[in-house]
């Protein structure tokens, strides 16, 4: 039977405990809203969220656990959290309430709320609107999936443990075990080999050989497996047929390629708690890869291949329509779908000398464009916290002491050249290193890792603060927010409404616009007769700017330019722009095969071609590279890293200046002959001699420059340190340090001197 008069014991003593609390405050003089707030606790912290609980976007993403140890439910509207004692409100609560003895996950990354949690470690503040902080909280270093978390909910004492996010701490226990270890690490080997994988005790080791997540429906290890070269197999994932479009009429290849021996493992215990995954590559035989860059690149079969999910094939409902009639829209194949909600997790490893460099988990994704439709994809490569801990890949992969957040996989050799090419002007372009992919084990393709362009590009190389870059790409924002949009429109309105004949608004616009910048873009585009390009809607166009003025010469808010997508110039044209050879197209007047409009009908070079500034500026650069970085000389250097030489591509480097020398001339109409200038320095740990854009280094003492004589040149003498510049001698006799000069006929010739400072 219902105890009534004990029901109404309880409620009395609820009541009583209830005016004890409110004498309790006045008695203080703390208010009602000062004391629910001190019972909301932070209770648990996530900074490594791999895959325990996911975000609005269902993405797994880091958090904070709030708890309500009071008696009643509250409105926490008026509380912030953040990770910086002298900006408490980075994440405002409003809207969010916790029932009494409840739970609340905020999520932090993934979810924009303005902070992230380190995973190293740092200090989470829980505060009021008075600015007043309720809580604090040292995290400290976390491993992927673990929390640091109260031993019991709103309890004193804290620890690492399993994450329980909406769930009582009372059951957090650490689940992880140690992974399995492998007798033989990854890397080359010139014969086969036995190999023994050990764990634990009373564990169960579990592994797979194609690369899938081992499980419990994966092999049991119960002795040694036999690692020996697969190359003389089958393929497996080569012969995948539908990973193109017309995919009936695609002939998959049968020779066998080279492949690598794959084993992936973990440790299981008999309470279900697994081990992370270890996982290796192992190149036995496979000689002609021991000398150069290998990637290792390794997913879940079904991530890749499956007809549902998978991010290379075209999947079940294009293969629906393709394989009954085509009636009706065309479905997009998988391998054209785009967002990270078709990121895949993978491992990269690379390896150089035969020796692995590093191996991390990383998230993939299908890149590019037109690439899409190839049988050899291209990919996009990213370090993120949810994947392995670090936003950062482990390791730089480039001549640089940088760590790239992102990097791409792609197999044009052209662009990687053309960018290089341009490697000293200070224009954004794109490194690479020469790889050989290995996907699931087998030879994909020879290819580049080229780094990718993001917020942390331009943090490392051009000191953009985080989430101020503004970027453009393909008339949408690809960084930044979409509000940026508006600067991009209002930038082009400017352009569209004023005469830059009209000096004082050229000197206007090289407020929004680095001129300089702008000329390089264009010069190595035109030259590279890059036709895959359309300036209106900026098609392998990237414009960048910060969004605030800063500290630093790039944060000034101008426009500028980066180099991308250059692989042009290898394509097979002719046919369309009617001429005999690459070198003979004519980018200033011929429009691209994909583009409404020429280089010289642009919107941007239109208004800007009116100004003689401009022009001049335009005409000197040109001259300038050609005579530098696009000498055969310098291409030969350049070509000589990738195994090639000036007679690449039918020789178009060697072919090239001849034909741009009659463009330039035409499109700026300039009547004058070209003649050369010689400028001779003796020594040059004494003092330098700039002309125009460049700093030419003088071999023998002495360097020669072609120019059009329509325009003078400028050319500056700067004295090494411990020196001062004596004068100039030659055609030109002059103490003055910078001198602008028109070249006449027959040329002539300039000497720097210097001599020690007094």
């Amino acid at each position: 039977m219902y105890d009534v008069s004990s029901r109404r014991k309880k409620r009395e003593w609820a009541v009583l405990m209830i005016v004890s609390v409110l004498l309790l405050l006045l008695m203080t003089g703390l208010g009602m809203e000062d004391y629910f707030q001190s019972k909301i606790r932070i209770n648990e912290v996530c900074s490594n969220n791999k895959s325990y609980v996911t975000d609005e976007n269902e993405q797994a993403a880091e958090y904070v656990e709030l708890y309500n140890e009071g008696f009643r439910d509250y409105d926490i509207h008026q509380l912030y959290l953040s990770d910086d004692p002298y900006d408490l409100k980075k994440v405002s609560l409003e809207g969010q309430s916790i029932p009494s003895k409840g739970r609340l996950l905020v999520f932090c990354e993934s979810g924009g709320n303005g902070f992230s949690i380190d995973n190293d470690g740092e200090t989470i503040y829980l505060s009021n609107e008075k600015g007043i902080i309720l809580e604090q909280v040292e995290v400290i270093g976390l491993e992927k999936d673990t929390a640091y978390a109260r031993v019991a909910d709103g309890s004193e004492e804290w620890l690492v443990c399993e994450c329980t996010p909406g769930m009582s701490n009372d059951i957090a226990v650490m689940g992880k075990i140690e992974m399995p270890v492998l007798s033989h690490t990854s890397g080359f080997y010139d014969e086969a080999f036995e190999l023994e994988i050990t764990s634990g005790e009373d564990t169960v080791i579990y592994y797979t050989l194609d690369g899938s997540t081992p499980d419990e429906g994966a092999y049991i290890y119960e002795g040694p497996i036999s690692v020996y070269d697969k190359s003389s197999e089958p393929n497996v994932w080569k012969s995948i047929q539908n990973v193109k479009r017309k995919w009936l009429e695609y002939e998959v290849p049968t020779e066998p390629v080279e492949k690598a021996f794959l084993i992936r493992a973990i440790a299981m215990d008999n309470a279900g708690n697994k081990s992370d995954v270890v996982t290796a590559t192992y190149f036995v035989g496979c000689e002609e890869f021991t000398d150069r860059n290998v990637v290792s690149l390794i997913a879940d079969p079904e991530d890749l291949f499956d007809d549902e999910k998978g991010i290379y094939v075209t999947g079940s409902a294009y293969d629906e329509w393709y394989l009954n009639g085509q009636e009706g829209d065309q479905p997009l194949p998988n391998f054209r779908q785009k967002g990270q909600e078709w990121e895949r997790e993978a491992v990269f490893e690379l390896f150089e000398d035969s020796q692995s460099v590093f191996q991390q988990n990383v998230g993939i994704r299908i890149q590019g464009a037109s690439g899409r439709e190839s049988s050899k994809k291209r990919f996009s490569v990213y370090a993120r916290k949810e994947y392995d801990g670090s936003s950062l890949l482990e390791q730089p992969l480039f001549d640089n002491e940088i760590r790239a957040h992102a990097v791409l996989l792609r197999d044009e050799i052209a662009d990687a050249i053309c960018q290089k090419l341009m490697d000293d002007r200070g224009i954004p372009y794109q490194r690479t290193k020469s790889i050989s992919l290995f996907l699931n084990g087998e030879h994909w393709y020879s290819s580049y890792l080229r780094e990718k362009y993001n917020d942390q590009y331009f943090t490392d190389y051009y000191g953009i603060e985080d989430g101020n870059l503004v970027m453009i790409e393909g008339n949408a924002v690809s960084c930044g927010v979409e509000t940026d949009m508006f600067l991009f429109d209002e930038f082009y309105d400017y352009v569209e409404t004023h005469d830059f004949s009209n000096d004082e608004a050229y000197e206007e616009l090289s407020e929004q616009l680095d001129i300089q910048n702008y000329i390089d873009f264009l010069i190595a585009n035109i030259y590279c007769t890059n036709m895959d390009f359309d300036m209106e809607n900026t098609k392998n166009v990237v414009m960048w700017r910060s969004r605030e003025t800063g500290d630093g010469a790039y944060s000034d808010g101008r426009w500028r330019f980066a180099l991308y997508d250059m692989d042009a110039i290898q394509w097979n044209s002719l046919k369309y722009y009617e001429v005999e050879e690459q070198a003979a197209i004519d980018p200033f007047s011929q429009k691209p095969e994909h583009a409404d409009k020429s280089y010289n009908q642009g919107v941007l070079y239109s208004a800007l071609r009116k100004n003689d500034d401009f022009c001049r500026q335009f005409v000197v650069s040109c001259m300038d590279l050609m005579n530098t970085n696009f000498s055969v000389e310098t291409i030969n250097e350049k070509l000589a890293t990738v195994g090639k030489n000036s007679s690449w591509l039918e020789s178009f480097f060697e072919k090239r200046p001849g034909y741009m020398k009659t463009y330039l001339a035409r499109e700026f109409e300039l009547t004058g002959s070209v003649e050369t200038i010689t400028l001779k320095n003796a020594d040059e740990t004494q003092g330098t001699i700039t002309i125009n854009t460049v700093t030419p280094s003088m071999k023998d003492g002495e360097w020669s420059g072609e120019y059009f004589i329509d325009y003078p040149v400028t050319v500056t003498a700067k004295a090494a340190e411990g020196y001062e510049f004596a004068g100039w001698s030659g055609s030109v006799i002059s103490e003055e340090k910078q001198l602008e000069v028109r070249i006449t006929e027959g040329g002539m010739e300039l000497k720097a001197e210097f001599r020690k400072a007094e």
